[in-house]
């Protein structure tokens, strides 16, 4: 079994593992997506999610290069649940959602739009005040100019959490709430963990696709509980960072 450990904000993300899902062709996928939720229903209300979000970050009151950020980074929203999805669909093999279904409310509950407008606005004033006393010329900064930097940090966060915690393009605050009670919760990371295991391993699964605190030693102190990746033990033959799959 291999598992492949991403980052969800990961803007190169799913070009990187759609080539790689390619060339391990699974004849089983499994993905990081509550179980008690059908694949076409995941995959039918992500695409409506991004369409929300891609709309949201038209609207926001934020230089371009921002709102370039905002809208690329909300367009790959769920990339590692649809990527999966769609080559599964295309070559005619099994995926399976196998994540605690506690983790359903992160994709079916609604998303309040205006807080979602309201934190981008108050995170971009802050971006550019803080530009502008690092002499930063805001006024001629492009999205060009800036993406490859991001692309750049993000790799570095595959390796490193510190830097993780630093990217760009912030959760809505709903999502990060939502998302500190999963990780916080040590009842609930614990059952999280043991039934990501016990699914992975009763589906067989060739390829698992799953976030770098399920796959990554740098990534273990994330977690309150064992991780993934050590309750699979002999299990894996390989974890693959993203970032590595060139």
């Amino acid at each position: 079994m291999i598992l492949i450990g991403t980052i969800h904000q990961d803007l190169e993300g799913p070009s990187r593992l759609e080539s790689l899902i390619g060339r391990l062709q699974p004849k089983v996928l499994t993905i990081e997506a509550p179980a008690n939720l059908a694949i076409d229903q995941l995959a039918e209300t992500l695409r409506v999610r991004r369409q929300l979000f891609e709309r949201l970050s038209l609207s926001l009151k934020a230089p371009n290069f921002y709102k370039e950020l905002v809208g690329e980074t909300y367009k790959i929203t769920g990339y590692d649940i649809l990527v999966p999805i769609d080559y599964a669909r295309r070559q005619g093999i099994e995926v399976h959602a196998v994540d605690h279904p506690a983790l359903a409310e992160l994709i079916e509950k609604p998303f309040d739009e205006k807080a979602i407008v309201d934190m981008h606005n108050s995170y971009s004033a802050q971006l550019v005040k803080q530009m502008r006393k690092q002499h930063v010329p805001v006024n001629k900064l492009t999205y060009a100019m800036i993406r490859p930097v991001i692309i750049q940090q993000t790799d570095r966060a595959y390796y490193d959490p510190h830097v993780f915690d630093n990217l760009s393009v912030p959760y809505t605050l709903q999502a990060l709430d939502q998302l500190n009670r999963l990780f916080n919760d040590h009842q609930l990371s614990e059952e999280r963990e043991q039934h990501l295991t016990e699914h992975i391993l009763a589906l067989r699964s060739d390829v698992h696709v799953a976030g770098l605190a399920h796959v990554s030693e740098e990534y273990k102190g994330v977690l309150t509980v064992e991780p993934l990746y050590q309750r699979l033990g002999e299990q894996v033959s390989q974890r693959i960072r993203l970032c590595d799959a060139i």
